[in-house]
């Protein structure tokens, strides 16, 4: 009875979240902490026990503050035990006992308490467990099979997003193993074929594989692409549930590790994932999905080269069939490609355009977007979410395409109407549209507009770089366009939002986007200074913003680094830096744009005080012994500010 327990408490707390909480918190850890701790008075031979009191304590544990908060309460003597008696349970002569044991451990490690006292654990005794059971494979024993059949998933769960695990895994040759375990017969091996290449699990080929020193791209992907080919060898047919996570495995290895992109191409992946998209019987909804969604990650920021390949494979025709198609999961993914290939360079802005032609495209759009009372159509969130995104990206094109999605006024409207959405992400979609639809044409080329690809849930603003100051105000025809549709006064009521966390982004958005429209309207242009900024303060901070914010282009950050640099010699540099320092710039409409990186700015100002101070100080001699007292004291009001926050910005007010 105690094992059937157990074994429904580790199914459930696997499958649902809430579930687990709810079990904690009204004493299941507890109790399967007590059973395992009366190991020793099991039954003779009632290994079974002890696999499935592991299996629970092995899920309860998993990515659970509530338990989390449990084991921390409990004596350290407590603690030591429980890791004691689990490290000799990896020695258990039951595979699965040795199993869930490991995961135990995993799970208890991912746990940010225990993050440092179960490394060595970890490294030292649990990974080479789990890689020998990959060693295994395939096997005629009942219970070893399975648990090396389950063994990737452990594995991959324990080393995500932890470079040195990571390396330990590849030591072991593990990315050899997982692979051979994909291209092996499917004589009952099905299943560990699907724990290898399992949606959630796949990053772990990607990961281990990044940390290899030698070419692993097509020790990787040659073994999934083999699972997708139609041509198996005789005798051998993927069952659907293989194939299913063969193709989600691609999807996530593509997106977490680029340089596999090619290797999926030269293997033919673009052909095979573009047949498989063909699929319409119902058993194979979900195999068609992932093939979309390997191929929107194939896109993203992608090189034009890579994405006139897919489109070759795949026809602009065929992309906006899919894009029109009943399923609304299809669509979804099918817009999700289109707003991907719109990322492109403003050299190439008519790739999409010429592609699919301006007014078929534009009239797509719209219809995704018509949400609004009285148009006719209907659509989810997420469809008009993408629409969206595809306007934004398109106008990070240039003027001509900026002046062409102006020009429609159906367009306009829409995009207006999900400024004042409800659903924020929309909100925020329709925000970057006008950002990147008023973008100030003397700026520099692409360091300011936002392009956003689709990767589920992409929004990273790429930060502005000091235009040169002979920006002009050709953009002011089309932007007053969007002023006279009434943008200019929902953008004014939105800067005003209330005071939540997602109001102020709201707000920041909206401020950006105004600014822009000032800047069109010659509010502060003046001859020979920047239009887009009013101080050298806040003309650093964007310089700053550009370097360190998420989502800026390569271009744009060297552009930021050598003004920065350029700066740092001035003499300005001296008075601006104790003002980044304090972080008292943000001064004039203009700086509302940028994005706050508050410790970064800090950061920036310590570290010019340092340069100035070791390069320039002989030429400061007349005032440099009060300047010396009063700057101290400033440095050290400062230091007693940022106590408690990044350290990084600590150490650097220390250092100046």
């Amino acid at each position: 009875m105690a094992a059937a327990a157990a074994a429904f408490l580790a199914n459930m707390s696997e499958a649902r979240q809430w579930f687990r909480e709810q079990v904690i918190s009204v004493g299941a850890l507890a109790a399967v902490l007590a059973l395992l701790d009366a190991r020793d008075s099991f039954p003779p031979h009632q290994s079974r026990l002890s696999e499935c009191v592991l299996g629970a304590l092995a899920q309860l544990c998993s990515n659970s503050e509530p338990a989390a908060e449990l084991l921390q309460g409990l004596p350290g003597a407590n603690i030591s035990a429980l890791v004691a008696l689990l490290s000799k349970l990896l020695k258990d002569k039951n595979p699965l006992v040795r199993l869930n044991a490991a995961a135990c451990i995993g799970n208890m490690y991912r746990l940010p308490p225990f993050q440092q006292s179960l490394r060595s654990a970890v490294s030292e005794q649990v990974l080479p467990v789990l890689v020998r059971f990959l060693s295994d494979y395939p096997t005629e024993d009942e219970e070893l099979r399975r648990a090396v059949e389950l063994a990737p998933r452990v594995l991959a769960a324990i080393v995500r997003d932890d470079d040195v695990l990571q390396r330990i895994a590849k030591e072991g040759d593990t990315v050899e193993k997982l692979a051979h375990i994909l291209l092996s017969e499917p004589d009952g091996g099905a299943e560990a074929k699907v724990s290898v290449a399992d949606s959630k699990q796949a990053p772990t080929l990607a990961s281990v594989a990044a940390k290899s020193k030698g070419d692993v791209d097509s020790e990787v992907t040659a073994p999934l692409l083999t699972i997708l080919s139609s041509s198996d060898p005789p005798g051998v047919a993927h069952s659907l549930e293989v194939l299913v996570a063969a193709s989600a495995a691609i999807s996530n290895l593509v997106l977490e590790f680029s340089p596999l992109k090619q290797a999926v191409i030269a293997g033919g992946g673009v052909e095979l994932l573009v047949a498989l998209t063909e699929r319409v019987d119902d058993d194979a909804r979900e195999l068609r999905l992932n093939s979309l969604c390997a191929i929107k990650n194939l896109l993203h920021q992608a090189s034009l080269e890579l994405m006139q390949e897919v489109i070759r494979v795949l026809s602009w025709t065929r992309l906006m069939s899919l894009v029109d198609e009943s399923d609304r999961q299809v669509q979804d993914e099918a817009l999700g490609i289109l707003r991907n290939l719109s990322c492109v360079k403003e050299a190439d802005a008519d790739f999409v355009l010429d592609g699919v032609g301006a007014a078929a495209l534009l009239a797509t759009v719209k219809r995704k977007l018509a949400v609004r009372h009285g148009c006719g159509h209907s659509t989810t969130d997420d469809t008009a979410m993408h629409a969206l995104f595809v306007v934004s990206n398109l106008a990070c094109g240039g003027p001509p395409l900026r002046r062409l999605l102006c020009a429609d006024e159906g367009l306009v409207e829409l995009i207006k109407d999900n400024l004042t959405s409800s659903h924020s992400d929309l909100q925020h979609a329709a925000l970057w549209c006008i950002i990147n639809l008023t973008e100030p044409e003397g700026a520099v080329a692409g360091a300011n507009a936002t392009r956003a690809d689709d990767v589920d849930a992409v929004d990273a603003g790429a930060a502005a770089v000091p235009p040169p100051a002979s920006g002009g105000r050709g953009s002011a025809d089309y932007v007053e366009s969007l002023r006279a549709h009434g943008v200019v006064a929902v953008l004014e009521t939105l800067a005003q939002a209330g005071g939540s966390a997602m109001d102020a982004t709201v707000r920041e958005r909206a401020k950006s986007a105004l600014a822009h429209f000032e800047v069109a309207h010659g509010g502060l242009a003046s001859a020979g200074a920047s239009p887009a900024f009013a101080s050298e303060a806040v003309t650093a901070r964007a310089a700053i913003a550009a370097m360190y914010g998420a989502g800026s282009a390569p271009d744009a950050q060297r552009a930021a680094h050598q003004w920065l640099q350029a700066f740092q010699a001035s003499p300005a540099a001296w008075r601006v830096a104790r003002e980044l320092l304090t972080d008292e710039v943000r001064v004039a409409m203009f700086d509302a744009r940028l994005p706050p990186l508050v410790p970064e700015v800090r950061f920036f100002g310590a570290l010019t005080i340092q340069i100035k101070v070791s390069r320039d100080w002989d030429a400061r001699a007349g005032e440099a012994a009060t300047e010396a007292e009063a700057l101290r004291d400033e440095l050290l009001a400062r230091l007693a500010e940022s106590a408690g926050g990044p350290a990084f910005v600590t150490i650097k007010i220390c250092t100046a």
